[in-house]
């Protein structure tokens, strides 16, 4: 009898460690919109859809990895008859850093190869500094950028191409999270305020002195979902828009859904996202 008892008692507390596993959520209270998937862990795949209701995807990206390194991306089309791969970005490592790339595109969908479209070098002039070069399949330099960081965080950023120069400044609060972005090039500023728990509150984008938008975030928590809406309301309006939507399930970023404004109307793009 007592061994039967001792029986039912684990099996109880089997029952019971379970039902707590299940509800042993992740603490989302400190996650904002400013979390993406860099946050929420190694991407596996990245998949596209016209809008939040659809469950068949468009297209989708697979990441590839080789000793815990981005090795390839491969892009998949499914608007044909069967998917079909349109591009591939191969990555290469030298000394443990990135060193190049190869970019392949299909140039005839859906029957031509996939052929070098350009190429990507990285440079390390200093332990604070990475240089990306691209260049065409010709060889011609067609952009460069300058990367600038304090430790892990990016502070300045420099594009050069035919068109000119654009020259961005970051800057971190003391949890090292985003608090300004500064467009040199076109004067433009944006700052993230946060809360008294850390959490990004509102932003607003400055030209010069002026404010040219502002946008607020709504935070839905129910169960282990976290869903942040991003609303905009520009200077010379009254309403607001709603412009995105971040979905978190425990703690990680699973979708995107964002609104853009074709030639066929406004619609909902919608990303989501799988993790190793």
């Amino acid at each position: 009898l007592l061994s039967l008892f001792l029986i039912a008692f684990i099996a109880s507390c089997s029952l019971v460690d379970d039902y707590l596993d299940d509800e042993d959520w992740s603490d989302q209270s400190n996650i904002d919109y400013l979390v993406g998937v860099k946050e929420s862990g190694k991407l596996k795949k990245e998949l596209h859809f016209s809008n939040t209701d659809d469950y068949s995807a468009n297209s989708d990206i697979e990441f590839v990895y080789q000793n815990n390194k981005l090795e390839q991306k491969i892009y998949t089309d499914y608007g044909w008859d069967k998917p079909i791969v349109i591009q591939r970005d191969t990555f290469f490592y030298k000394n443990n850093k990135l060193s190049g790339g190869l970019n392949y595109l299909m140039e005839k969908i859906p029957s031509s190869p996939l052929v070098v479209s350009c190429m990507y070098n990285y440079s390390y002039p200093n332990e604070n500094t990475k240089i990306k070069v691209e260049c065409s399949k010709h060889g011609v330099i067609e952009d460069s950028v300058v990367f600038v960081y304090s430790g892990e965080l990016l502070v300045e950023e420099i594009h050069f191409d035919s068109s000119g120069s654009t020259h961005f400044l970051f800057e971190y609060n003391l949890d090292n999270k985003l608090s300004k972005i500064i467009d040199l090039t076109r004067n433009l500023t944006t700052i993230n305020y946060f809360d008294e728990n850390g959490v990004l509150e509102n932003t607003k984008v400055f030209l010069g002195d002026e404010v040219q938008s502002e946008i607020t975030y709504e935070r839905i928590v129910k169960e282990n979902l976290l869903t942040i809406k991003r609303f905009v309301k520009l200077s010379n309006r009254t309403d607001k828009f709603l412009s995105s939507v971040k979905t978190f399930e425990s703690g990680i970023l699973i979708e995107l859904a964002e609104h853009h404004v074709s030639i066929s109307g406004a619609e909902w793009w919608c990303t989501r996202y799988e993790y190793l």
